[in-house]
């Protein structure tokens, strides 16, 4: 196999550097670049780390993209945070590259696994001071705001920071943000001040689009899809009276992420997905039945509302990924999807489904339920939108119509605004 042409120049610029952000956007094949690259570079022994579901790819991507037998370990974010053996490991192996994928894991600086990575205060002094060099790939490093740069700029290019580097500093310089009661609160970008940022991170940062380097990849059109399900309204209107649920719709006004942890605010959520799963699963039977797309994939975040899919759409042989399956299973789960012309519907579990893997037998992609995390989604679409994809992708967002619901979709439509302006993309 060869690499593109942009793919080649990928691999070159990683070469030189001690320290890179790959920030490539989804499906553009950042495993092979860093492979390619350390192998250029002379390295003949690497390290990853990446979420679960990556492992088997990065065996794999090596298999198929490494010359020289390049020397390998690959290990969970999870497994390098729990146990002292596996951090042993890295720190014996002192590989000459050090691959933190899917590196907007570590994007909250007080998180147990960034402080093992980069150190208790982010000063590199964690695992990556082991390593030869330190490569960060992901294709969304600011899931949310631009302030989520700052752990791996603060590790890994602390020269570039403002002031005299620190977190508060960062932040007022590219953010405006307040306390509130759960802590800082980031409300939005100075957008006047990124074009600075872009500049600072020259000599760090790699990112290109599709757009740019294979304009022949096909297009994704995004819709919304209103539900309507007149027997939830009536529960969910009472749900949407109380005081948690009414200052969620307050803080998504205000742009601010919220968290899962409220039972309210879990419930509320929980209820919309099970409203919509039935109907949603019933237009889905139509549409295979009535021959009008091959395969889709079907995103969802509860286990109930995937029970509910799996259920409604079992005619149509649908395979399933959730968090806590084995890495063999869920090969084996994508694998059939990619390779079966029987099995028509994959139905994933949104935060274990959305990276590393590659469902490009499908154009069809439905949100049944979204990510309150903007890029999450996103990362979840590229799934399909990867090399090899032929097809115009369809991605439809569901929402019940006249709730809360139908406001986080709007509230996630601003954030990705939001974050194409620091990478100087159109919004």
């Amino acid at each position: 196999m060869d690499l593109f042409p942009f793919q080649r120049i990928g691999a070159e610029w990683l070469v030189p550097r001690r320290t890179a952000l790959l920030a490539d956007k989804m499906g553009l094949g950042k495993t092979p670049q860093a492979i390619v690259g350390a192998e250029m570079a002379g390295a003949r022994t690497m390290a990853i780390i990446c979420p679960a579901i990556g492992r088997l790819n990065w065996a794999k991507e090596i298999r198929d993209w490494s010359i020289y037998d390049l020397q390998h370990r690959a290990h969970s974010y999870d497994m390098v945070h729990k146990h002292e053996h596996v951090r042993d490991e890295i720190r014996r192996m002192k590989p000459d590259v050090l691959v933190l994928d899917e590196g907007h894991y570590l994007k909250e600086r007080d998180s147990g696994r960034t402080k093992t990575i980069y150190g208790p205060f982010c000063r590199g002094d964690g695992l990556v001071q082991h390593a030869g060099a330190v490569w960060v790939l992901s294709g969304t490093l600011t899931p949310n705001y631009v302030h989520e740069l700052y752990p791996h700029l603060r590790a890994l290019a602390p020269d570039i920071l403002p002031g005299a580097g620190s977190f508060a500093d960062f932040l007022n310089e590219y953010t405006y943000w307040e306390r509130s009661t759960h802590g800082i609160k980031v409300l939005s970008n100075k957008t006047a001040n990124l074009p600075h940022l872009r500049m600072m991170l020259k000599q760090h940062w790699l990112r290109r689009t599709p757009e740019q380097v294979l304009p022949d990849l096909p297009q994704v059109i995004y819709g919304e899809l209103p539900v309507d399900s007149e027997d939830a309204l009536h529960e969910l209107r009472q749900m949407e009276r109380t005081v948690e649920v009414q200052e969620l719709l307050h803080r998504l006004d205000d742009l601010e992420a919220v968290p899962d942890s409220d039972p309210h605010i879990a419930s509320y959520r929980k209820a919309c997905g099970l409203a919509k799963a039935k109907p949603l699963a019933g237009m889905v039977f139509d549409e295979l039945s009535t021959e009008q797309y091959d395969k889709i994939v079907i995103f969802a975040y509860h286990r109930d509302v995937i029970g509910i899919l799996m259920h409604e759409l079992r005619a149509f042989d649908p395979r399933v990924i959730m968090g806590g399956m084995s890495d063999k299973a869920v090969r084996e789960a994508y694998t059939s999807f990619q390779e079966k012309p029987r099995v028509r519907v994959l139905v994933g579990q949104i935060n274990a489904c959305s990276t590393t893997i590659t469902l490009t037998r499908a154009h069809q992609v439905l949100f049944a339920e979204q990510s309150w995390v903007p890029s999450d989604n996103e990362q979840a679409i590229y799934r399909l939108r990867r090399i090899g994809q032929k097809s115009q992708i369809s991605a439809r967002m569901a929402y019940l119509d006249r709730s809360i619901d139908e406001a986080i979709n709007r509230s996630v439509a601003r954030k990705v605004r939001g974050l194409l302006q620091l990478f100087g993309e159109n919004a």
